[in-house]
């Protein structure tokens, strides 16, 4: 079985528009000349559609048409776009921190890139060692609505989180807006 040659492909279809044109203008535009345009639009559809045969399974691989021993991922440029990934996370998680009345979180993010380039988020780090609140209302279970609040945004599980840097029991405890760990 032959291969698809486009040169004679691109003659054919070609052919058949010039021998129609010309038919066009030499036939009668009675019944007989339409019956003639309608066997030649047929003969050019067959023709455009001819490559599509030669496309059966025995024939047609997708090899054919790219080398994939060519194809090369950029690891480099991959590893910076899910870096830069990474840190837009990290920054909105600070942002969600601050809107839950928290200055001066430190958020760190630990993932991997599974083998289909996927980022899989391990576990957040939240570092609220040297943070201060900034809001007036009680933050009795501060610690549970960063984690829900981070949890619903990088949509992650709740027991992907580690956070430190204060005592739940002096927060409760004090009466004062401002603590620092």
């Amino acid at each position: 079985m032959h291969l698809f040659d486009m040169k004679e492909w691109i003659i054919s279809i070609t052919s058949i528009v010039l021998i129609t044109s010309v038919l066009s203008l030499i036939l009668p535009h009675g019944k007989i000349g339409k019956f003639i345009k309608g066997i030649f639009s047929i003969l050019f559809m067959f023709v455009v559609i001819k490559p599509i045969t030669y496309f059966n399974e025995e024939s047609f691989s997708f090899k054919n048409f790219i080398n994939t021993d060519e194809i090369i991922l950029q690891d480099n440029y991959l590893d910076y776009v899910y870096c830069k990934r990474v840190e837009d996370y990290k920054a909105n998680c600070v942002k969600i921190i601050e809107k839950l009345g928290i200055k001066n979180s430190v958020v760190n993010i630990d993932y991997i890139i599974d083998e289909v380039q996927k980022l899989k988020i391990n576990f957040i780090k939240i570092n609220l060692q040297n943070s201060v609140i900034i809001s007036d209302k009680q933050h009795i279970n501060i610690k549970e609505e960063i984690i829900t609040e981070i949890a619903s945004y990088l949509n992650i599980n709740k027991n992907q989180f580690v956070i430190f840097g204060y005592n739940l029991t002096d927060i409760i405890n004090s009466n004062v807006n401002f603590v620092f760990f």
